[in-house]
């Protein structure tokens, strides 16, 4: 093994590293499913369930809090079985503003698969009925410049966020649990008042730190650990 390839081992060791996200809040992504707000409520996402009305399918509101505005935005879903994943393309949010998205509704005049979940049929997509599962796995992306926006659910995952992390008891209390899509799958007939309005992620704007991994600090430990072999035997040649 020679000097320069031990050298290039030792720097490839360190460019292999993991990307660890940190956040700072920047807003919120609301849900609520055949759901009335409560009267006392005031918030955005309380008037958006008071604009909307009582409709039985979930219903997202994305708000960016902060005072720069979200560029790029797009909310998705993973897919799962026989759902295909499929992406609403948001654009814009300005600066403390909000977002209604109400799959089957709401139109970014996008190409969606027929099935999917943010296809524009004009009128609500019933989730609970068609079987979306309580795992079914939600995203979010945008920029606030050279910064990436992303979901963290209130559970703490950061990237994504699922119905299952919000699921409890039903508004009326006639379910012991249900989530945002109304689930786990068919559950809400027995509600007339079901899920939210409330908050189901996070808008967390994600930096990027650089961290070697176990294995790239080995690497660098047998690369050196080779290269001062290397010299000694050249060393002791000389003699």
């Amino acid at each position: 093994m020679t000097r320069s390839l031990l050298m290039k081992l030792a720097g490839a060791a360190l460019c292999l590293a993991v990307q660890v996200a940190t956040a700072a809040t920047v807003g919120d992504i609301g849900a609520f499913y055949f759901s009335t707000a409560p009267n006392a409520c005031v918030t955005a996402l309380c008037s958006a369930n008071n604009s909307v009305g009582v409709v039985d399918d979930v219903v997202f509101v994305i708000q960016n809090t902060s005072a720069t505005a979200i560029t790029n935005a797009m909310l998705s879903f993973a897919g799962s079985g026989s759902f295909p994943a499929d992406s609403f393309n948001i654009g814009t949010i300005a600066a403390n503003s909000q977002v209604i998205v109400e799959p089957g509704v709401s139109n970014d005049a996008l190409v969606h698969p027929a099935s999917g979940l943010f296809f524009h049929s004009g009128s609500p997509i019933d989730e609970s009925d068609l079987g979306y599962p309580g795992d079914a796995t939600f995203s979010f992306s945008g920029q606030q410049g050279a910064v990436s926006i992303i979901a963290q659910d209130i559970c703490g995952t950061i990237g994504s966020f699922t119905p299952v992390c919000t699921a409890g008891v039903s508004n009326d209390g006639t379910i012991r649990n249900i989530n945002f899509l109304g689930g786990p799958v068919d559950n809400d007939g027995p509600c007339s008042n079901c899920f939210g309005p409330q908050v189901v992620a996070n808008l967390v704007a994600a930096t990027v730190t650089t961290t070697p991994e176990p294995a790239a600090i080995s690497l660098l430990g047998l690369g050196l650990a080779a290269l001062v072999t290397l010299q000694t035997r050249r060393r002791s040649a000389r003699r």
